[in-house]
């Protein structure tokens, strides 16, 4: 993890909770419209998370339309501690 200011800390912290509400919601539904909307959404916030704050989520899909993000919630804890 690199160092980075308060405020984006802050960002960091609302985009993983974020992806842990999207991700809660893409887990229950059925069907591929809004799902595929939602893994998009997820998908934007990975990489922005990877690629502008350098800050990796890991992930697998046990099976297809089911995520789970193995570290998500440690992160959101780490980040909401240092903020």
């Amino acid at each position: 993890m690199i160092e980075v200011n308060q405020e984006h800390k802050k960002e960091i912290y609302d985009l993983l909770l974020q992806l842990k509400s999207l991700s809660e919601a893409f887990n229950q539904m059925v069907g591929s419209l809004y799902s595929g909307i939602c893994a998009g959404e997820m998908n934007d916030i990975l990489d922005t998370l990877n690629g502008k704050y350098n800050v990796k989520v890991n992930y697998y899909q046990y099976i297809p339309g089911r995520v789970n993000y193995t570290n998500l919630d440690r992160l959101i804890e780490l980040y909401g501690k240092r903020m």
